[in-house]
């Protein structure tokens, strides 16, 4: 710039005009010389700055097309994972249904032979429960005698100084008899009913000398009732077996009086037969 300048002097020299105008002119177009060029460095500055900035979002949109990227392929990867998950999960939910489908039969196929179980055991216990019913009522006044129920059979317990005299085992006591006809025309209303006559004793040591021990006690008196059963009232001896337990099934302890008392007795079991129970319950099983 200062070389255009001095370059211009000389012409104006050169042409013939006065120094003092060309002093006058050098002022003039120096100042706008020092205008332009400060103008030119301010243009120069705003350009660098223009610039600067300019490289600045260059690297800002760089680096946000990387983050972009990055994010859009982590969209992708996710996008890939729900894709397996839902097929994965379609597989599964059919999985689950047939499972469920199968279960449910099962379950069905469960409820069914439950209820035939359920209706099984009711045919057999309801008569079971009438029988015992009847017996409670006919036996109200004999405040001796115990009878308990339970799902299979019905258990009728006497004492044994109801049936037998002291030391007398193969005969029942006359007295005892209209007891023994009350149960057996009762026991005639279930023909179906099997009779299991049990003796029982205490742990006294027999007195008798004709018995080794009372174990072959209870089973005499246990064959003397079943003999007047049949006898006396006449049940079919088909139905009745006689057994003996001796002292090794006592009801109570053997250590006071009245224990020893509850456990001579005689207990007849009256059930169903167990054959007949065994070959239904067998039709009811699965194949």
């Amino acid at each position: 710039m200062r070389i255009i300048f001095i370059l211009f002097s000389f012409f104006l020299f050169s042409c013939g005009i006065p120094k003092k105008e060309v002093l006058l002119l050098e002022d003039k177009y120096k100042n706008e010389l020092i205008n332009l060029d400060s103008q030119l460095v301010h243009q120069r500055s705003l350009n660098y700055s223009l610039t600067l900035d300019n490289y600045k979002k260059l690297g800002s949109i760089t680096a946000y097309e990387s983050v972009q990227k990055v994010y859009l392929d982590r969209l992708d990867s996710l996008q890939n994972d729900i894709d397996r998950l839902n097929k994965n999960s379609s597989v599964s939910q059919n999985f689950l249904s047939d499972n469920i489908d199968t279960l449910e039969m099962k379950l069905a196929n469960q409820y069914l032979f439950t209820q035939s179980i359920l209706n099984y055991w009711t045919k057999f216990n309801s008569p079971v429960g009438k029988l015992t019913s009847i017996l409670k009522d006919s036996l109200a006044s004999e405040e001796n005698v115990m009878i308990e129920e339970s799902t299979m059979y019905c258990s009728i317990s006497i004492p044994m100084e109801i049936l037998f005299k002291p030391f007398v085992t193969q005969a029942v006591d006359p007295t005892a008899m209209p007891l023994l006809g009350k149960i057996s025309e009762i026991l005639q209303l279930f023909p179906a009913f099997t009779i299991q006559v049990i003796g029982h004793t205490d742990n006294a040591i027999q007195q008798n000398k004709k018995l080794p021990d009372n174990w072959d006690l209870s089973v005499l008196r246990a064959s003397a009732v079943s003999k007047a059963l049949v006898e006396e009232w006449q049940l079919s001896p088909s139905r009745i077996l006689a057994a003996g337990k001796g002292e090794f099934s006592p009801m109570k302890s053997n250590e006071t009086t009245e224990g020893k008392a509850l456990n001579r007795r005689i207990e007849l079991v009256v059930s169903l037969r167990t054959e007949d129970i065994l070959r239904d319950y067998r039709k009811l099983l699965p194949k």
